[in-house]
């Protein structure tokens, strides 16, 4: 039985508003840097802007041990990043993101539960950047560790309940949905960059912790997993 939820609603709209701006922000500092040198080969360190589409899921098993079964949503990610050269084409590179993600479910007919999840992520990998053409081939590999920062369920018109990111999941207020803090795994990219700084590549990402919190006696395993495609400027 689903109840009806009294959420508001304006969490999407919030977001939406506070990325436009951070967009904005980072378009601007771009611009004052576009005629800068774009050396980047013989540079020890560079650092860049990066936006881009996240389609995402959840996998891993319910209470009864059965295979999860939920849809693709989309999200987005917007940051920046630190390249660091350590020797020849091989980099190290690091940054931090806002990015979004969750899942969908159809749980009645012609209704769908919906996830958002917020997180702010920090992602540090090994970079293979040899030259190719008129600029870099992008081969990355590495860990992610990120942090909830707010989220919500969304059960169309029976309302929405808000997230919130703690270990174990608190009984006595139902009215919350109930995710872990931390969530951690590995993700792969690849793409190109030209040598005028501006740069696209597609990425995957396979969660390894749970990010559901613990309910008494439950048994359910719930990780993110995902792919995505994003652009960016190096200066």
């Amino acid at each position: 039985m689903i109840r009806r939820y009294t959420g508001t609603g304006t969490y999407t709209e919030k977001m939406r508003i506070s990325f436009s701006a951070l967009l904005l922000m980072l378009i601007l500092t771009v611009s004052r840097t576009g005629a800068q040198d774009k050396g980047n080969t013989e540079k020890g360190i560079s650092f860049a802007v990066e936006s881009g589409l996240n389609l995402q899921n959840f996998y891993g098993n319910n209470s009864s041990g059965e295979r999860l079964e939920y849809n693709l949503t989309a999200g987005f990610n917007i940051g920046f990043t630190a390249l660091i050269r350590i020797a020849g084409d091989f980099c190290f590179e690091s940054g931090l993101f806002l990015t979004t993600r969750g899942a969908s479910q159809e749980i009645l007919e012609d209704v769908t539960r919906k996830y958002k999840l917020t997180y702010l992520e920090i992602p540090a990998g090994f970079l293979y950047r040899p030259e190719l053409g008129e600029g870099h081939l992008l081969l990355g590999i590495g860990p992610y560790i990120a942090f909830g920062v707010s989220g919500e369920q969304n059960d169309g018109e029976y309302g929405t309940l808000p997230a919130r990111f703690i270990r174990n999941a608190d009984l006595s207020e139902p009215d919350y949905v109930y995710f872990k803090p931390f969530d951690a795994g590995a993700g792969i990219y690849s793409g190109y960059e030209l040598n005028n700084g501006l740069y696209f590549q597609m990425n995957a990402l396979l969660g390894a912790l749970k990010i559901n919190s613990l309910y008494i006696d439950d048994k359910a395993s719930k990780k993110n997993i995902g792919f995505g495609f994003s652009g960016g400027y190096r200066f």
